[in-house]
């Protein structure tokens, strides 16, 4: 293993925290190890190296083959889980999330680089099935409005929220996915963050 310890650590973390959402003890029982064992590979303290029937243990409570958790172990893992999933730790921004939750959102090395970007989480099905509530999203952070693109916005007043907006002069015109939530319009100054959404992850079953 090279300097990997600490990207296998939160390589496992991410997928237990973001895309599993379980707790430390809940992949403890899904995998057959200890939840000391669990701590103690995602604190990458001890520096003991795993063995391959413990990493195929892991392999089982996260839901991943064998051979993943292997190259994710070896350092060679470069995404998690297809387009709409993709995990790239390594190098990867920690998004500090707009909707003051304690979620963890990395969006991946190579999605959208060169914008700053901050995370939050879907409240309500306004954009269901495409964004369900829990979902985590990533937005650009500069305030920007591409109309007819999907964002996540802050109105004064109101939780954040996913709409696809078009620009109306000075109004912003907000349209939900789902039929059951009506559009709207709202004055840019009610606005108090915005941002194109360029990435999203969801518990994955």
């Amino acid at each position: 293993m090279t300097d990997s310890a600490g990207d296998f650590a939160r390589w496992v973390r991410f997928v237990r925290e973001s895309v599993l959402r379980i707790s430390q003890e809940e992949l403890a029982r899904r995998s057959g190890l200890s939840t000391s064992t669990i701590q103690e590979i995602e604190d990458a303290a001890s520096g003991r190296r795993r063995n391959q029937g413990t990493l195929a243990m892991l392999a089982r409570g996260l839901g991943r083959s064998p051979e993943r958790v292997k190259d994710a172990y070896e350092g060679k893992i470069e995404e998690e889980g297809g387009t709409n999933y993709a995990v790239d730790v390594v190098g990867g921004e920690r998004c500090r999330m707009a909707d003051d939750t304690d979620a963890l959102l990395v969006l991946p090395r190579s999605a959208d680089a060169g914008h700053e970007h901050l995370g939050a989480t879907v409240g309500d099905a306004s954009m269901s099935p495409r964004f369900e509530p829990g979902d985590l999203v990533a937005f650009r952070a500069g305030g920007q409005v591409e109309s007819g693109r999907v964002h996540w916005l802050k109105l004064r007043g109101s939780p954040g929220t996913l709409r696809r907006v078009i620009e109306r002069g000075e109004e912003l015109e907000l349209i939900p996915q789902n039929p059951a939530f009506d559009r709207s319009f709202v004055s840019r100054s009610d606005v108090e963050r915005i941002g194109r959404v360029v990435f999203a992850t969801r518990e994955i079953p």
